[in-house]
């Protein structure tokens, strides 16, 4: 007997073929005249519909499974076909783009909310102060126990070029002192006006012409006040430098596209510039959380680094996204800019003397996430040779992360912050300290205390929709290097979007509240304009005539007797001290 498949030689009575494994022939006329056979009353089996749902199910299940298995070991097999240097670039790369998705759409939202033809937002801060603040204000000779809160409310608008703001001071539900601003950058016009002093306007438009913008470009936008007098110029600077910088935000928030192209750019002359790579076994350890992690170590010698530097400032010099950039800063910063450019790109091509080296340390986790980075400069001249590291770490262990960054001068320790915490589905909580040995300065002329600078607490901060322009949570801030406030904490709580948010800051004084300021943010508004109408009185704020005729109509006694009454408070002996310690 032959199998009739692949027609090889079957003993009699096989029911399979020993070759291919198909079924006898006769095998299955017996087993279906066998089921012929059956009496009338049982009955034949029936192909179940659940049979064939299970196994589609299964193999769903296993296509699926087989897919992800399947990445996987494609993504074996390309890290194994790499050099260390290959995948070291796969990886930076990698990480770079995923941390620039999360930055760059939060910025993108935040540019969002103000960018466009018209807005309008609505924020309010209601301040509120403890018995004990209180009383301590009391000691400069101003009693506000009757004042139970002030309320700071800015409505800020937009159309086209034209920016409408509002500023109201408010106390105990009463309105005290009004700041209206229009500022038209197309037609060149500005207008302010304090209506509890005067319904009148001030025309300061001569801040928006370009020689005046100029000067606050050069002067900063600031006044020495041992130099500045009561001259309208002086004051057309003070008020530029006040409120030129709330106005045409346009020209001041960087499109996300450009910063994109920017931030991909450099990063890219640095990732593609290591080809001295090293890979070796080793992990990652930081505050007792340790995770397993390849070492890939990356060594750039003196010429390197003076190539790449090189590179880098030529790459700045003829980069016109950030020339727009900074030409649209004015016209001094610009070439202050260039100038800076080319000092630098003549230094690095001067003779240098001594040598340099960068080495760094990366630490890998098996889902390719970096965890931890060690930056080694050395330079050598001679005898002589500094050394600077910067050292992050943050390793995982499920939830658990240890965090620390530090800097190193010369084998000693000048700042360190350490902590752990957890994130559970993009929600952190944890304490991190930021401490330093004493060596920093806080202003020319003092230094921090060694030890604890500055303690953040984190607690239920939800970052895991920071992309989309979202956060939750709380922080606390602290310190223990300046005495005299350690016993001070500044807690910030709260959460929202662009479009809408609220939170609450408030000063500890131990675990008692000092002061409380509410602030709740609202886009859902109308402003309308604060330009004044054809009906309005207009003075130049550059005629002496049109100020004196301001200035008549001005009553600040009555203004601050109105607002004595409002907060019931009596300014007499505040003034007084204030006129003694002047004198």
């Amino acid at each position: 007997m032959k199998c009739n498949n692949c027609g090889a030689k079957m003993q009699p009575g096989e029911k399979f073929c020993p070759v291919c494994g198909q079924q006898a022939e006769n095998q299955v006329e017996n087993e279906k005249e066998q089921l012929g056979a059956l009496p009338n009353h049982v009955k034949k089996p029936k192909k179940s519909s659940g049979f064939k749902i299970g196994i589609a199910i299964a193999l769903i299940a296993v296509l699926a499974l087989g897919t992800v298995a399947g990445a996987k070991v494609i993504g074996m097999i390309k890290k194994a076909g790499m050099s260390p240097a290959e995948y070291y670039q796969y990886v930076e790369t990698k990480n770079r783009d995923s941390g620039e998705k999360l930055i760059l759409g939060y910025y993108d939202k935040f540019r969002e909310s103000f960018a466009g033809d018209s807005y309008a937002k609505e924020i309010k801060m209601k301040i509120e102060a403890s018995n004990t603040a209180k009383s301590l204000l009391s000691l400069t000779g101003l009693d506000i126990t009757n004042v139970k809160n002030l309320e700071l409310n800015l409505l800020t608008g937009k159309e086209g070029k034209a920016y409408s703001n509002q500023m109201k001071l408010r106390g105990n539900g009463s309105d005290l002192l009004t700041f209206n601003t229009y500022m038209d950058w197309k037609d060149k016009k500005a207008y302010y006006q304090i209506p509890e002093l005067s319904q009148s306007y001030l025309d300061i438009s001569d801040i928006l012409s370009s020689e005046k913008t100029a000067e606050v470009d050069q002067e900063g936008g600031s006044l020495d006040g041992a130099e500045a007098d009561s001259s309208v110029e002086d004051l057309n600077i003070a008020l530029a430098g006040t409120f030129l910088p709330l106005y045409d935000l346009d020209s001041i928030l960087v499109e996300t596209d450009d910063i994109k192209e920017i931030y991909e750019r450099y990063t890219d002359l640095l990732i593609k510039s290591a080809n001295n790579v090293k890979k070796s076994e080793g992990g990652c350890e930081a505050e007792g959380v340790s995770q397993k992690a390849d070492q890939y170590s990356v060594t750039l010698e003196d010429k390197e680094v003076t190539t790449l530097a090189k590179k880098f400032v030529e790459t700045l010099e003829s980069d016109q996204t950030i020339k727009e950039i900074v030409e649209n800063m004015g016209q001094d910063t610009y070439q202050e800019y260039t100038d800076r450019l080319e000092r630098e790109l003549d230094s690095i091509e001067g003779t240098q003397a001594g040598e340099i080296e960068a080495v760094m340390d990366v630490q890998v986790d098996s889902k390719d996430r970096i965890i931890g980075r060690k930056i080694t400069l050395t330079w050598k001249d001679g005898s002589e040779q500094e050394e600077r590291i910067i050292d992050m770490r943050c390793p995982r262990d499920g939830d658990d992360f240890g965090l620390t960054f530090s800097v190193e001068a010369d084998g000693e320790e000048i700042l360190s912050l350490h902590g752990r915490g957890t994130e559970k589905l993009g929600i952190v909580n944890g304490e991190f300290t930021l401490d330093t040995n004493g060596s920093l300065n806080l202003t020319d002329n003092s230094l921090l205390s060694a030890g604890k600078l500055l303690i953040v607490t984190m607690e239920d901060y939800d970052l895991s929709k920071y992309a989309e322009g979202k956060m939750s949570g709380t922080i606390t801030y602290s310190t223990e290097a300046v005495a005299s406030l350690a016993n001070y904490f500044l807690k910030i709580e709260g959460g929202g979007d662009m479009k809408e948010s609220s939170g609450k800051i408030t000063i500890l004084a131990g675990k008692e509240p000092f002061v409380t300021v509410h602030v709740t943010m609202n886009s859902d508004v109308e402003l309308g304009t604060t330009k004044p109408s054809k009906s309005d009185t207009v003075y130049d704020l550059n005629d002496s005539g049109d100020m004196a005729a301001y200035q008549s109509e001005m009553d600040i006694l009555e203004l601050l007797e109105d607002v004595q009454e409002k907060l019931e408070i009596d300014f007499s002996d505040f003034f007084r001290i204030l006129w003694k310690n002047m004198l």
